[in-house]
């Protein structure tokens, strides 16, 4: 699919996968404690990588993948907001 703009610049969305979703995350309701916060969104992408291992074992161990890499970035974030906007990295917050 290629866009086109008024100032005649293209841009080629080919290479994006537009079907891609994060999981959705349960956050609103929920213990805001940081620690807690990690647990849930960890949670909702191993989930996410256990409902779709049969059709898609890829995409199943890209979340597993995920799951271990937003945790070792959200432990060695230096403050709480910057766990909040890693989380939207990797998940759709509710």
């Amino acid at each position: 699919m290629v866009l086109g703009f008024d100032n005649e610049e293209e841009f080629d969305l080919g290479a994006i996968d537009l079907n891609y979703e994060k999981p959705a995350c349960k956050l609103i309701g929920e213990d805001g404690n940081v620690f807690n916060v990690i647990g849930l969104v960890m949670k909702t992408l191993k989930n996410a990588a256990r409902s779709i291992k049969e059709e898609n074992p890829e995409r199943a161990e890209e979340f597993k993948n995920q799951a271990e890499e937003f945790a070792k970035k959200a432990y060695a974030s230096e403050s709480y907001n910057a766990v909040l906007g890693l989380c939207t990295e990797y998940v759709e917050l509710y």
